[in-house]
């Protein structure tokens, strides 16, 4: 039979919600067929209102809590056929993204297909008054100044406290506060050599623009880490 997808870090369901569309016609009412990973509840509350028949829930935080201990049960013990982690790596340390990469391997079935998104040290984020992207401005020569350590802004920066005052897109502070406070970005050669170190086969890994980032953010389309592998 079919093994589920795994969404980790679903959001709101934007790509449950894709996924859904492209798999309606192999859903069983009686299977789970995605399966919708975070660590905030209100992302989840917000999943399960989609309705969407095929669809289960899962509080999942990373690293420490993932696979969660309930996965089993929700995947028969099969393993998935997908992992996505979208625009979620980026808030953890480099040793528990490698922690993370390991649990997604052991979870994936043979043919399996691991999928990531990420911010990368490249992106513009927010302008200033003088039109100089203040995090690019400290992340990039950071990045540069490190770029022999195995995780480069592996120490990560204080997202909040570096946007603190200014207006993030339009939406003000309070967007800012609800931000996670650790921020890691890091290239697709980073990431790349991660996934390689579990034994996963990667078929593609690059930094690129990502459509869903607004136009501000853009950075000569080297903005945001996307990767892809298989576990043979």
């Amino acid at each position: 039979g079919i093994h589920p997808l795994l969404d980790v870090g679903c959001a709101y369901g934007r790509n449950v919600q894709t996924a859904h569309n492209l798999l309606k016609e192999k859903i069983d009412s009686n299977k789970t067929i995605i399966l919708a990973c975070d660590c905030n509840e209100g992302h989840l509350a917000a999943v399960n209102g989609l309705c969407l028949p095929g669809v289960e829930t899962l509080f999942a935080r990373l690293p420490d809590n993932f696979p969660p201990q309930s996965l089993g049960n929700k995947i028969n013990n099969d393993g998935a056929s997908g992992i996505l982690m979208s625009e979620v790596l980026h808030f953890l340390s480099g040793e528990a993204i490698e922690q993370t990469l390991v649990a997604a391997r052991d979870v994936l079935v043979s043919g399996g297909v691991l999928a990531i998104t990420a911010c990368s040290p490249f992106m513009n984020f927010v302008p200033n008054e003088s039109g100089v992207c203040h995090i690019n401005s400290i992340i990039q020569p950071l990045y540069e100044s490190n770029i022999d350590r195995r995780w480069p802004v592996g120490d990560g920066i204080n997202l909040q406290t570096l946007l603190s005052g200014r207006d993030l897109d339009g939406r003000g502070d309070n967007a800012i506060k609800r931000m996670p406070t650790f921020f890691h970005p890091f290239s697709a050669r980073d990431l790349r050599r991660a996934v390689e170190e579990t034994g996963l086969r990667v078929i593609s890994a690059e930094e690129r623009w990502h459509p869903g980032y607004p136009p501000q953010y853009q950075n000569a389309g080297r903005e945001n880490t996307q990767l892809l592998a298989v576990k043979i």
